[in-house]
């Protein structure tokens, strides 16, 4: 899923709810644009995102199957 979103704070919490066709989900990967921002391996799948300025980011959650 890939989504464009304006960010305000300073400090943003990134989520993503993902399931695999097996139940299982190895890891998620968070990205704005290209740069990996972390990886995830448990759920909930999401993370906080600091210093972050007011601009618009296109970012990216990629889930890889078990």
């Amino acid at each position: 899923m890939t989504t464009r979103i304006l960010l305000h704070r300073r400090l943003s919490s990134l989520n993503a709810t993902a399931a695999g066709s097996d139940g299982g989900i190895a890891k998620v990967e968070f990205y704005n644009g290209t740069i990996l921002l972390s990886i995830v391996t448990a759920a909930p799948y999401g993370f906080n995102w600091s210093n972050v300025a007011s601009v618009t980011y296109s970012l990216t959650a990629k889930a890889t199957d078990k």
